[in-house]
């Protein structure tokens, strides 16, 4: 694996299209994207040119950070990446 690791301050259009395919299509949820998606600090680690896994990092209204919408795409699992994630 060629990884390569980005922080964004705003979920750009692959960051959207992994939540998508990971949450909404394979998982089933409904309203995936909220507000809170403009003003949180959004991961996404790339494999090459692939995004693989993503997850956002905000502050709540009592000021404590939150880590939230964690996702790997599937042929990624269990190679720790959502571990990256966090962690960056």
């Amino acid at each position: 694996m060629d990884l390569r690791i980005y922080l964004y301050n705003k979920p750009v259009s692959d960051v959207k299209a992994l939540r998508t395919e990971v949450f909404i299509e394979e998982q089933g949820f409904e309203n995936e994207f909220d507000e809170i998606d403009n003003r949180a600090t959004h991961v996404l680690i790339y494999d090459g040119n692939i995004p693989v896994a993503t997850g956002r990092l905000f502050t709540d209204e009592k000021g404590d950070y939150v880590i939230g919408r964690v996702c790997v795409k599937k042929e990624y699992r269990e190679k720790k990446l959502g571990k990256r994630v966090i962690m960056a």
